[in-house]
């Protein structure tokens, strides 16, 4: 957004006859306007700017003919406000005009304007309701780097292995392959509900019996196989994991470089949160496996011997039952996973392995706000995939590092990414605010701010 898109009031606009002399006292008009409120995004005042910066000829009005004729002190010396040169004295901390785009957030900081006019013109609650969003939007514009977020085009719909990536692609893309197909599955899994039912109430019935039994075993083979997926889902994240972290490169390089291994973390991260919003929506998957569960348990008593028992044995009815306890079966392995990673890399800091996720999610925010790169999605359906990597990295940042997404110290947007989602239809995303409701971690802790909570509510 240039300075010449910004909707100026009708009641701030030159008098007749006056012109705009350029793009810069434009930016001066709305810091001038700004002078006294918070800057959203920067998390600091011009009140608290003016106790490190000394300004020089700070009580001159600037080209603003209206205020220069109602103030007596500047009528008779209206003087445009100029860049402020670094003097050679004491004053070491100087504030300057806007001239540039600032490279990064600490330019940004040494270098903010501060005009501090006398502030009679600055009382209005209209002014102040209508020049802090601009401004704030203006700043966003001139100092990119202000968030330290990175701006790039992550290709979720063509990005290719370079040579170096092609042996971890390769793994992982066998592992996706099947993907598709067990959500498949998992969508069109209906349970035997009805059998077990009638089973229950007639258990003398060995027929009845029989015919539950029959239902139930293909049910929990095919749950045996969602479980034995998740396993080789974690390994391919380990993969995924040791590449994206490695050194010399920080994160943000890596997935820059790696855009196709970047992908298919994303397309882990989008099938944990289809597979677990399906679960959770179908009660009959746990009914049916304690069905059966409870069946071998009292055939065991009566010594004998079930055929499905060699396919799926006690040690693994065990862990299968752990599996389908959780609410999010498959986030909570990814987040196992990823715990486990960092703790068998000692010489890794587990700030490399959060950065990775924390770049991911502001990655996926910036493409969502941002016009230029949304109309680069050739697929409809890669906005919603955008989202749902959003949140799944979320969730994932939030289970894996010690004080969550939501502390003041997160390196993740929060406030952002909800802004993102509520900006969509809420049939597309009451999904994805729900599970950063529900199953993230660290939502309700004291650390959480009250704006946060009151978004997500």
């Amino acid at each position: 957004m240039a300075v010449a898109d910004v909707a100026f009031p009708s009641f701030f606009l030159p008098c007749p006859g006056d012109a705009w002399p350029d793009e810069r006292q434009k930016a001066v008009l709305l810091q001038y306007l700004s002078t006294e409120g918070q800057l959203p995004n920067t998390g600091t005042t011009y009140k608290d700017a003016l106790k490190a910066y000394f300004v020089p000829k700070t009580k001159c009005h600037a080209f603003c003919k209206r205020c220069q004729l109602n103030d007596k002190a500047v009528k008779s010396h209206p003087v445009p406000l100029q860049p402020v040169p670094l003097p050679d004295g004491p004053w070491w901390k100087v504030a300057v005009d806007i001239v540039r785009p600032f490279d990064t957030a600490e330019d940004f900081f040494t270098n903010t304007i501060n005009t501090d006019y006398v502030d009679s013109f600055l009382s209005s609650p209209t002014m102040e309701k209508w020049c802090l969003p601009a401004m704030g939007n203006l700043i966003k514009v001139l100092g990119k780097d202000l968030e330290n977020c990175p701006h790039f085009f992550l290709d979720f719909e063509n990005a290719q292995p370079t040579e170096a990536e092609t042996a971890v692609w390769n793994q992982v893309s066998a592992v996706l392959e099947e993907a598709h197909g067990i959500l498949a599955e998992l969508q069109s899994y209906n349970g035997a509900g009805q059998e077990i039912r009638e089973a229950i109430q007639n258990p003398n019935d060995l027929q009845l019996q029989e015919k539950a039994w029959n239902a139930v075993c293909p049910l929990v083979a095919k749950l045996k196989r969602f479980y034995e997926f998740s396993l080789r889902l974690e390994n391919a994240l380990r993969s995924l994991l040791e590449a994206l972290t490695s050194p010399p490169y920080a994160p943000m390089q890596h997935l820059e470089r790696e855009q196709a291994l970047a992908k298919q973390f994303a397309e882990i991260l989008h099938f944990t949160l289809s597979f677990d919003e399906l679960k959770m929506t179908n009660p009959a998957i746990q009914n049916d496996f304690s069905y059966y569960r409870r069946t071998i348990s009292r055939n065991r008593l009566n010594n004998q011997q079930l055929e499905a028992e060699n396919e799926v044995n006690n040690e693994m009815a065990n862990r299968m039952s752990l599996f389908y306890a959780e609410a999010t079966p498959m986030l909570k392995t990814l987040s196992n996973a990823t715990t486990k990673f960092v703790s068998e890399n000692k010489t890794l800091p587990i700030e490399d392995t959060t950065d990775c996720l924390s770049t991911m999610a502001c990655v996926c925010r910036v493409m969502l706000e941002t016009p230029e790169y949304r109309c680069r999605f050739t697929n409809t359906d890669t906005m919603l995939f955008c989202m749902r990597v959003m949140v799944g990295v979320i969730i994932l940042y939030d289970h894996v590092h010690p004080v969550g997404a939501f502390a003041k110290t997160s390196k993740i947007d929060m406030k952002g990414c909800i802004k993102v989602l509520k900006e969509q239809p809420s049939n597309s995303v009451e999904g994805l605010l729900n599970a950063l409701r529900y199953t993230t971690r660290h939502l309700n802790d004291d650390s959480t701010s009250k704006q946060i909570r009151a978004l997500l509510q």
